[in-house]
């Protein structure tokens, strides 16, 4: 969990480094409206919070495990590399404009429904003496990648193009779907079996 929430989140930050790229080189945008790419991220990132919002608490139930907290993200998490996919083939090959951009809005809508999933899910597994400690990790995680995907990213696009750049980074995130999946089913046995105790912490 603590790799696949900062992982989403640093493919946002993956896209501002590569949108004024893709928007200048590949669109011949003038630099100065390249933001105007940002709209699909931000509009998916508006429907992402609205989802997240009014279905969080109600999925959550009378059932307070905090493994229903993970509901959007394993509904929602598959956004992340469809956008992906769509972004990098469509601006591979030169198709217009919005249709990348939409793409975007994907990879905003679930980028942050699995974000706050994440967070919530383990404010609640973790309770009030230790989720401070426990979102600490998260955000160091994701500092941590947001270091060195930018170091990454420019040179990949180089080497194999939009198309296939994209492409291994969407099934990396593929690949990270399963994780709600395994927390989902076994994080009740996980905390039975290795029960927290942060009374001698």
């Amino acid at each position: 969990m603590t790799m696949y929430a900062p992982g989403a989140s640093e493919l946002v930050a993956e896209f501002r480094i590569t949108s004024d790229i893709v928007m200048v080189e590949t669109y011949h945008w003038e630099v100065g409206i390249t933001v105007l790419a940002y709209l699909g991220l931000s509009i998916g990132c508006v429907l992402g919070l609205t989802t997240f919002s009014l279905l969080s608490d109600r999925l959550l139930g009378k059932d307070d495990a905090p493994e229903r907290r993970l509901i959007l993200m394993i509904l929602l998490g598959p956004c992340i590399p469809a956008g992906i996919f769509w972004y990098g083939w469509t601006a591979d090959r030169g198709v217009h404009w919005i249709v990348p951009i939409i793409g975007t809005s994907f990879i905003g809508m679930g980028t942050l429904v699995v974000s706050s999933s994440a967070q919530l899910y383990i404010v609640d597994m973790f309770g009030q003496q230790g989720a401070a400690s426990a979102l600490a990790a998260l955000i160091l995680v994701r500092n941590a990648s947001g270091t060195f995907l930018p170091l990454v990213a420019i040179p990949l696009y180089n080497k194999l193009g939009l198309g296939w750049g994209h492409s291994i980074l969407g099934f990396i995130t593929l690949a990270f779907t399963a994780v709600p999946f395994v927390f989902y089913k076994y994080g009740g046995w996980l905390r039975a079996k290795f029960p927290l105790n942060l009374q001698n912490a």
